[in-house]
């Protein structure tokens, strides 16, 4: 899947420590702007993610083995959701990441305004944000749910930096990735161009809502799937 090589040895990260299973790399995420790189790492278990950088190694946990509670999530956005298609997929400290993709109109755009209501975004704002990770455009709440333009959200319990993520070329959306990150994305998976499409089908895209910066995602998805 990842060119091993590449990913721990030049990218510097052959400092980890043996317990970490290098064949269950889930995830790889690259900023485009600052070149940072982060691995996701599951356990042999596959409960839960080593999350590493160059200076630390955390741990996100699966939501349901983590016994995450939707109830924290309402009371803090101040609305009731349906847990089965607002659905937390993984907790790190106090932050939940949210699954949205298939969540139906009103549970989708409920959401969503909740988000936006929370931290202070208007709905400008909140269309330019979903613009700057997708290719195709939407100009409203209601277009955003038909392309699912929207596929996760990043909800923080003690900060202001909510993260929305698309997956941009499973759903038909697209994205540009530019020369820098096409490189990257290239080594990482030992391919040239010609054969980087099909490798793309589950990266996320995503990015900040008060800041315009992007961060690419890989993801291993048959490792789980």
């Amino acid at each position: 899947m990842y060119n091993k090589d590449f990913i721990f040895k030049d990218c510097g990260f052959d400092w980890l420590p043996d317990y970490l299973i290098k064949d269950n790399l889930f995830n790889v995420s690259y900023d485009i702007d600052t070149e940072v790189i982060k691995l996701y790492i599951l356990d042999e278990t596959k409960s839960f993610l080593y999350k590493i950088s160059h200076e630390e190694i955390s741990k996100q946990y699966e939501a349901l083995k983590y016994k995450a509670d939707p109830s924290r999530l309402s009371a803090f956005l101040g609305t009731e959701f349906d847990d089965r298609t607002i659905q937390i997929d993984t907790v790190e400290d106090n932050v939940y990441y949210l699954y949205i993709e298939e969540a139906p109109h009103a549970d989708y755009t409920g959401f969503l305004d909740a988000v936006c209501s929370k931290f202070g975004i208007s709905k400008p704002w909140f269309v330019a944000t979903v613009n700057r990770i997708n290719k195709r455009q939407i100009t409203n709440m209601f277009e955003c749910f038909k392309y699912r333009a929207v596929s996760g959200v990043k909800v923080p319990f003690e900060s202001d930096n909510c993260k929305l993520y698309s997956r941009p070329f499973k759903l038909g959306n697209s994205y540009e990735l530019g020369n820098k990150a096409r490189q990257f994305m290239t080594r990482l998976y030992g391919c040239d161009e010609r054969c980087l499409e099909a490798r793309l089908r589950y990266l996320w895209v995503s990015t900040e809502m008060l800041t315009d910066r992007i961060v690419l995602t890989t993801q291993y998805h048959e490792l789980v799937h």
